[in-house]
């Protein structure tokens, strides 16, 4: 069984999003869960949709899963958008976020391949692809990304606990239980806390692009 890891987005570049509408014929469904732990102790929530596994929260380590600290670029701006190693931020520089939605880290600590605990690994845009068809079978993948009017709503947390309303067709059917946690853009700046959460993928190819959004 394959194993995959959530990275919340940290560069501007932009990707088709799968917006939600809600389709009352589908049922949630009933997907096995079970716990991952990082390098740093913390525990996440996994849950298994179709044959693969993912992490079922962000991911909130400050360390690489060989032990190596990672480097926090906190209200330093210019430093976030100069920066060419790996980094990581909490959303408007508030620790208090990272329990919630988890880290921001940039393309260079994904692009490590030591972000993820031991035995796990950023998802690829194929993966990607799986999770989206899963539920939503209509959904097709074009040159511009993946085309899908339910596949966001469905893959989305529940309620305005975290969602900004209307929180449009959340499910959450497959129990992935996506966070709004925005993203730190190539500026520095912080945005869409609350109204959108963004996924890494490890690939920079087909579409030179390398998250997926979900938006409110």
């Amino acid at each position: 069984m394959s194993r995959y890891v959530i990275y919340l987005l940290v560069t501007p570049m932009m990707f088709l999003a799968i917006n939600g509408c809600k389709d009352d014929k589908i049922t949630k469904e009933e997907n096995p869960t079970s716990t991952v732990t990082d390098i740093e102790g913390n525990e996440y929530i996994t849950v298994t949709i179709g044959e693969t596994e993912w992490m079922a929260e962000n991911l909130k380590t400050t360390s690489y899963n060989d032990g190596s600290s990672i480097i926090f670029i906190g209200d330093d701006h210019c430093e976030w958008s100069s920066t060419n190693y790996p980094a990581y931020a909490w959303y408007n520089n508030e620790v208090a976020n990272n329990e919630t939605f988890g880290g921001l880290y940039n393309w260079y600590a994904v692009n490590t391949g030591r972000l993820c605990p031991e035995g796990w690994r950023v998802a690829t845009d194929e993966d990607w692809f799986e999770l989206v068809s899963h539920v939503d079978p209509g959904a097709k993948d074009s040159i511009l990304g993946i085309e899908s009017f339910t596949a966001g709503g469905h893959l989305k947390y529940e309620g305005n606990e975290f969602w900004e309303s209307p929180n449009l067709g959340a499910t959450n059917i497959a129990g992935f239980s996506a966070f709004p946690g925005g993203y730190r853009n190539h500026t520095g700046g912080f945005s869409s806390l609350n109204r959108a959460g963004m996924w890494w993928t490890s690939d920079l190819e087909p579409r030179d692009t390398v998250y997926y959004p979900v938006y409110r």
